[in-house]
């Protein structure tokens, strides 16, 4: 009989108005891994829809640098990052830092972003079909350079992404064995698919639970139809409620 995991419990740390500086997120990481919380999650915009002259979007990654060396268990994913701002070697290192500092406590939260993170910086906003495309070389690159080393360099050639006998050079020996990637994705049917075949976990957001049941069942049969056990995709979703921490 198959052993179902226990549910698990994350907590979305600052992302929605009030406003939340990096040190509002420390305090409430700290609160949430006393409180029992598994996971931390943080979100990843450089803008996002809130009240004017609310600041509400820390760096994760540096905030979470930070909270590693105040907590012990709980873990840290991102909500989501938007890989098309940052190329999958830099990534990669960042990741293999926090996997350090961490002692293995990181997921990688990714998608393909929104426009209003991209247009006003210059990145081009290109269509939805092109971004799938490139995150699933993304995603496979980042693996490649997760357990490449300098004497084991890896090349890779998709349509968008290249490595050439490439590695990150951060003492391999750190990092957990594999990294958990965890595709936010709501309607997108491309995005179900890329869960199916490549993700760890699986991230919506406000969804009824028929609808949910839908979408799910669409991973699955991704899953199935390139050999994967559906059941090793984690399934989350993110909702409101009222906590005081």
């Amino acid at each position: 009989m198959r052993v179902v995991d226990p549910l698990r419990f994350g907590l979305i740390l600052g992302g929605q108005p009030p406003k939340a500086t990096a040190s509002d997120i420390i305090r409430l990481g700290i609160r949430a891994e006393k409180e029992g919380y598994d996971v931390a999650w943080v979100c990843d915009h450089l803008l996002d829809i809130g009240p004017p002259n609310e600041p509400w979007n820390p760096d994760p990654w540096t905030t979470f640098g930070y909270l590693a060396a105040r907590t012990e268990k709980i873990r840290f994913a991102t909500s989501v990052t938007d890989y098309q701002r940052v190329h999958p070697g830099k990534l990669a290192q960042v990741l293999a830092t926090l996997d350090e500092l961490s002692q293995g406590r990181v997921t990688l939260g990714i998608s393909t972003g929104e426009a209003m993170n991209n247009v006003p910086f210059g990145i081009p906003w290109e269509k939805p079909c092109v971004r799938v495309e490139k995150l699933e070389e993304y995603i496979e690159a980042i693996r490649l350079l997760w357990h490449a080393k300098n004497t084991s360099p890896v090349s890779f050639r998709g349509r968008h992404y290249h490595l050439e006998d490439a590695w990150v050079d951060i003492a391999n020996a750190a990092r957990q064995q594999y990294l958990p990637v965890c595709i936010g994705a709501f309607g997108s049917k491309r995005l179900l698919d890329l869960i199916g075949r490549v993700g760890d976990g699986w991230l919506p957001v406000y969804i009824t639970p028929e609808l949910y049941q839908q979408k799910l069942d669409i991973i699955f049969r991704a899953a199935k139809e390139v050999g994967r056990d559906p059941e090793s995709i984690e399934a989350s979703l993110l909702c409101n409620a009222r906590c005081h921490l």
